[in-house]
């Protein structure tokens, strides 16, 4: 089974209300939290067809470009700034389970350690 370790993630630290389905007063919470970041990613490839999914609430393949972080992750330190975005999420089911995750746009946050592209972080796990 795949272990994820966290000293392997990149970080990212959010400087701008990332886009998304949730209430605007809840998005403007992430400003200045800083949450591990799995990899980025570029998007879906433009002949995958039109099955992508919504990254944004963590089902299926992401269809734009942006940070993919586990929910967990997102919730865990956002529960330091605002208990009350946090109680938003849990009300309407999040994380869906240990592995979603949330994808968030470039232009929403900055990378503070360096953060793997996806080609990377798949192969960091076939290397184990």
């Amino acid at each position: 089974m795949m272990q994820i370790q966290m000293e392997d993630l990149g970080a990212i630290r959010f400087t701008a209300v990332p886009r998304g389905g949730a209430p605007l007063q809840i998005r403007e919470q992430l400003i200045g939290v800083e949450v591990p970041c799995l990899f980025s990613y570029d998007g879906v490839p433009p002949d995958s067809g039109d099955n992508a999914g919504d990254m944004e609430t963590g089902l299926g393949a992401p269809d734009r470009p942006g940070y993919i972080v586990l929910q967990i992750h997102v919730l865990k330190a956002l529960e330091k700034k605002s208990p009350e975005a946090v109680g938003y999420w849990e009300s309407v089911g999040f994380p869906y389970h240990p592995f979603a995750v949330f994808l968030f746009d470039h232009s929403s946050a900055e990378v503070v350690k360096s953060v793997k592209t996806r080609e990377e972080f798949w192969e960091s796990f076939n290397d184990a």
